[in-house]
């Protein structure tokens, strides 16, 4: 990124007296623990040394590593943040990458190597407009010494009213706000609800994160039609700014480190609930532990495990599918988002629950330009809900960069460079569809139909039940361990072979389906799973699913369920 834009920007703080703080601590978590409930702010980093000698069955030659010789570092200091469920790990090979938060494992970090986050030619202009924002504050001064209580904030001229703390991550706080637009006589008048993305990041790296995100943010609002529902489908970007470390401001997460400041992000507020808590009706937290069976079969309270008849679970993959389609294909000439998971799709219905779903992506704070990642995946970190990892990604993981670029089967690292987020949406509709769907108990007398649906929802807790053990296991015994009993063990290549068996069974009962809705499902579900295969494109996932007349429903004026906005 340009100098200028990385630079904290000389700006002014406007200071009056108020009477409570908004700075809160941060809980410190042990480390393991990866991410707070749907912020994103940032991910965790961690950079571990390689192994010795691996082998694998899809390459047929052991792989030997010899560590890199890096200069000596001293170890980074320990970061406090919340429990989170998504990862950012370097590569095998200690070549520089990119680290974009808190490291897991401090004592085996070194100093960072920023790897420049070169955005594609159209988001050039956004992204030089970042050194152009400016920013103010209105705040008061607290009960303790140098604190202040935020009211308000400007940001490219526009003012907006801080109302409340909506939740926070590892580096950040997200605030709901009031954009406050003059009326009559030059009073104020109040406009719609905002949300204020307020990130204090501690290091260059951290920085050039947030401001990539905003530019990702601002380029697709210029290229989604406004008012469309692809736009509203997407927090909507609608101004950022940036205070220096030398106006002494205390953010929600406390002071600027000296040399770096805050950037604070203005977007419009999304609303509906997590996917994954409407689905079990438990958090993250609780899946890092929960019996995998459990997980399938219950009992969960509050889940909606098989609620839904086959057209039910069918019409919510369908809608998913259907509704995120546009989003994505605007996308992905701009960035590859890298965190798609049920944690961050939000989900709005109405009060019944039974149909109507409306489903929104947020949180691009994992994102990388479309077209840097190509060239530089191998220093970047591998990054997102080990849940959702494609299965280059563990390899990745286990065995280092050379290993997928000499590995013959080239499609696995073509899905990674180039599919990533089209794997990831297909292991979402998947968990959707045989979440929801209540299996006939008897099993006996189905039809070839149905029967081959069992078969298929088999396969699907073989693959998911592979993918949450490993997601466990990755936080129950920490990354490097785990990084070592992976490069060793069989979990992997079982976990692949799952995921092959997944996608016959899928394409075997899209072939033996009567409802069109049901065979479309299954069959671009497949494609975006099955590393070989080079489609289905978003476009033909959206026009695969007109076909049989699944359309994006129009979204309602407003949110039909509360719940986490973003």
């Amino acid at each position: 990124l340009p100098k200028q834009v990385l630079a904290p920007l000389p700006l002014t703080a406007r200071v009056a007296q108020a009477s409570s703080p908004i700075g809160l601590a941060v809980k410190s978590c042990p480390a393991g623990a990866m991410k707070v409930a749907g912020l994103a702010a940032s991910p965790v980093a961690v950079a571990m040394m390689p192994g010795s000698a691996q082998r694998s069955p899809l390459a047929g030659t052991p792989q030997t590593r010899t560590p890199q010789q890096s200069p000596s570092h001293s170890p980074q200091p320990a970061h406090s943040f919340r429990p989170v469920a998504r990862s950012s790990i370097a590569p095998r090979s200690l070549s520089p990458c990119l680290l974009v938060s808190p490291p897991l494992v401090p004592a085996l970090q070194p100093a960072p190597v920023a790897v420049p986050l070169a955005a594609p030619p159209a988001m050039a202009g956004a992204v030089v407009a970042m050194a152009a924002a400016t920013a103010a504050v209105v705040a008061g001064a607290a009960a303790g010494k140098g604190e202040q209580a935020i009211k308000e904030i400007a940001l490219e001229g526009r003012t907006f009213e801080c109302l409340r703390e909506l939740g926070r991550g590892s580096f950040g706080a997200v605030m709901e706000v009031r954009e406050q637009r003059p009326g009559a006589e030059g009073s104020a008048m109040p406009q719609e609800l905002v949300a204020l993305k307020w990130s204090t990041p501690a290091r260059k790296e951290l920085h050039e994160a947030c401001v990539f995100e905003a530019a990702v943010l601002k380029q697709l609002a210029s290229v989604l039609p406004a008012g469309s529902n692809a736009a509203r489908r997407v927090p909507r970007h609608v101004a950022h700014g940036c205070f220096s470390s030398k106006e002494r401001l205390n953010g929600p997460m406390g002071p600027a480190t000296a040399g770096f400041g805050h950037f604070l992000l203005a977007m419009s507020k999304v609303e509906g609930r997590p996917l994954d808590r409407w689905l079990y009706g438990v958090d993250e937290q609780v899946l890092k532990t929960l019996p995998v069976e459990q997980l399938f079969h219950g009992p969960l309270k509050d889940s909606r495990l098989g609620s839904r008849d086959l057209a039910g679970a069918c019409n919510a993959a369908a809608r998913l599918l259907a509704q995120m389609a546009p989003v994505f294909q605007a996308l992905e000439s701009v960035a590859f988002h890298r965190d798609l998971s049920a944690h961050n799709f939000l989900i709005s219905c109405p009060e019944d629950g039974c149909s109507g779903e409306q489903f929104a992506v947020i949180d691009f704070g994992l994102a990388v330009g479309a077209g840097s990642w190509k060239q530089e995946w191998n220093v970047r970190n591998i990054a997102g809900d080990p849940r959702y990892f494609a299965p280059a990604a563990w390899m990745l993981l286990a065995y280092g960069h050379k290993y997928l670029q000499q590995n013959p089967d080239q499609h696995l690292l073509r899905q990674y460079k180039d599919r990533i987020d089209h794997f990831a949406m297909g292991v979402l509709a998947m968990e959707v569809f045989f979440a929801l769907w209540k299996c006939p108990a008897a099993q006996a007398e189905l039809e070839p139909a149905e029967r081959s649906l069992v078969i298929a929802r088999a396969a699907w807790h073989a693959y998911w039940g592979d993918a949450m053990r490993l997601f466990q296991r990755f936080h129950a015994e920490g990354a490097q361990r785990f990084r070592q009993v992976l490069a060793r063990s069989q979990a992997m290549w079982q976990f692949v072979e799952h995921l092959q068996a997944l996608c016959k069974a899928l394409r075997t009962a899209a072939d033996l389906q009567t409802d069109p809705a049901v065979a479309a499902v299954l069959r671009l579900s497949a494609g975006l799973l099955d590393w070989r295969s080079t489609t289905p494109s978003w476009q033909q996932v959206a026009g695969g699913l007109a076909a049989v007349g699944v359309l994006d429903a129009p979204l309602p004026p407003a949110a039909a369920e509360p719940g986490r906005g973003l």
